[in-house]
């Protein structure tokens, strides 16, 4: 048994042995039964060590305020290296921490650099280790400024215990490589503002300021095949706005937004990071960098779910290529989106788009719209406040286009705009749609737009018709009620009005600028006539409609109908509309 209990200890002893190279703590299980020892860059930790810290206490090696200006080298031999008063790296200063080597920072210390370089030599096995002499009050961190040749590099290091307020490595102007890296229990990790500086194939485990991302890149920074986990707050920052690189990785378990990119550009050569089990949004960006990170399907974008709050948040701006918003992932949209040439805002099934009070969406140059639902799946478009309302749909465009909104339900536009409003060349085909409670509901101008087979229902303005048609609009098989003025307006006689009903409507049913045919349609109960024509020197055909009375419009309860009208024959029943959603 003595023995046995001999040979553990001198197991435990290489492993001390080995700790005191690495400067990480061993899992005694593991020492005790002989196992090997893995290095932490490799795997998640548990939580802080317990073995680093009396470590830092051993006498070592003293450094009281060094000031680097030539090329000096710390090694191993001399852990733990204690660092009393900030080392200051000059113009021309060079320092090396060889692999294994144990630096140790009092409270309110760190490195800085005005030029000079730092540069660890790690090895998987036995890592360089920057850390707090106290953890309970960490240490500074290290400050990269000026703009030496070549750049910095943290290579297998582990950088730990920086204080709340602080961020473990910060490069202002200064490259930084950090590579095979680990960054753990810090205020924040990185802020890389150096041109061209990255972070690849490294890990943030925890964070403890929620006020600061846990990663920063800068113009030209670069997040390369990296994790992020337990960030307190927001994970990644994309706050450059060129050369930016965000190939791969992670984000998990966030207390803030995963990824947070507020700009229109910067993000280059993208591809998606997988952003899960975050406590909020998964992304804050615009259109352009969202379509940049998780492209034009709807299938990349599986990688922001599993969040607390699956949710987009849409800062706008404009789109210039494909973009799906997919079902189960809505979009909470705080500023307008416009669509320029090469554009297209797809939406299918199930789809939901959130809109703040101010914001619209628009179309310009070439850009449009595809929102494509399916029946019992629409595509969903709404207010986040229904009493404020948000601004609908503008289309338009310099050349003919096409836009399509099919089973979908558009709502809670403000009173003073139109859910859909076409310009120009622009057409947009409406097809199974539910419009309800808008300022207006449509206005089509474009030659060839169309509204069928949908429903119109409850507009909140009298200044505007509920739907407006005009030259080669067609209106069919589609109800309009409760229009708080006009219920349709016709604005051309190429207008073809096959099929509707008009129910209930403060003013007119349908007004007549222009004597375009108006054909088994129900007008019902409208305040003033259930057609009225606006040119008294032509006559209107409303031939073969339902006026709500069996004796046409001037029956007991029927809808009244204005001179210069042609409404002889009239149904006697009801017209059965084919289709409405």
């Amino acid at each position: 048994m003595a023995r046995k209990h001999g040979a553990s200890r001198r197991r435990v002893a290489r492993c001390l042995s080995a700790g005191a190279m690495i400067g990480i703590g061993c899992l005694m299980s593991a020492c005790e039964r002989g196992g090997p020892l893995q290095a932490d860059v490799a795997r998640a930790p548990a939580g802080p060590s317990r073995l680093l810290n009396p470590l830092c206490t051993s006498t070592g090696t003293p450094h009281a305020s060094d000031s680097v200006s030539t090329s000096v080298t710390w090694q191993a031999s001399g852990n733990p290296h204690q660092v009393t008063g900030t080392v200051a790296l000059l113009p021309g200063g060079f320092l090396t921490l060889e692999a294994g080597t144990v630096v140790c920072f009092a409270p309110g210390t760190g490195v800085r650099s005005t030029g000079g370089r730092l540069v660890t030599r790690g090895e998987g096995a036995a890592p360089v280790v920057l850390t707090a002499y106290d953890p309970a009050q960490g240490w500074d961190g290290v400050e990269l400024q000026g703009t030496p040749t070549n750049p910095s590099m943290l290579i297998h290091a582990r950088v730990e215990y920086v204080s709340l307020n602080s961020i473990a490595v910060v490069s202002t102007g200064h490259r930084v490589n950090i590579d095979t890296s680990v960054i753990r229990q810090s205020g924040a990790a990185v802020s890389l503002a150096g041109r061209s500086s990255w972070f690849e194939a490294s890990r943030v485990d925890t964070t403890t300021n929620r006020y600061a991302p846990a990663i920063t890149l800068g113009d030209s920074g670069r997040f390369v095949r990296s994790v992020i986990l337990g960030a307190a707050g927001t994970g990644l920052l994309v706050d450059g706005t060129a050369g930016v690189r965000v190939t791969g990785g992670r984000i998990e378990a966030s207390g803030g937004v995963g990824i947070v990119a507020p700009h229109e550009t910067g993000i280059n050569s993208p591809s998606p990071v997988r952003v899960v089990g975050g406590l909020s949004y998964p992304i804050e960006t615009t259109a352009a960098l969202l379509e940049r990170l998780y492209g034009s399907t709807a299938a990349e974008q599986d990688s922001l779910k599993g969040n607390a709050r699956d949710t987009v948040i849409m800062l706008g701006g404009t789109l210039q290529a494909p973009l799906h918003v997919r079902a189960g992932l809505p979009w909470h949209v705080k500023a307008p989106i416009t669509v320029l040439a090469g554009g297209v805002l797809n939406g299918r099934g199930g789809s939901l788009l959130v809109l703040d009070t101010a914001v619209y969406i628009a179309t310009a140059s070439g850009g449009r719209v595809q929102l494509r639902g399916a029946p019992g799946d629409p595509v969903v478009l709404t207010a986040d406040d229904p009493a404020r309302g948000w601004r609908g749909i503008d289309l338009t465009s310099t050349a003919a286009l096409t836009s399509y909104i099919t089973s979908a339900v558009v709502e809670h536009v403000a009173d003073s705009y139109h859910a859909v409003d076409d310009f120009g060349v622009h057409r947009v085909r409406l097809d199974s749609v539910v419009l309800r409670q808008n300022g207006s509901a449509v206005r089509l101008t474009a030659s060839g737009s169309r509204l069928i087979r949908s429903r119109v229902d409850t507009t909140l303005t009298q200044f505007f018709p509920a739907v407006e048609l005009g030259a080669d609009a067609v209106l069919e098989s589609t109800l309009v009620r409760g229009a708080s003025g006009v219920g349709v307006a016709i604005d051309s006689d190429s207008v073809q009005v096959v099929s509707c009903e008009v129910r209930g409507s403060a003013g007119f049913g349908i007004l007549l600028y222009e004597p375009a045919p108006v054909h088994n349609c129900n007008l019902v109960d409208n305040l003033q006539d259930g057609v009225w024509n606006v040119d008294f020197t032509t006559t209107a055909d409303a031939t073969n409609n339902w006026w709500g009375d069996a004796g046409g419009p001037f029956g007991p309860n029927g809808d009244g109908v204005s001179i210069a009208v042609n409404y002889t024959p009239w149904r006697t029943t009801p017209y059965v509309l084919p289709y409405v959603p």
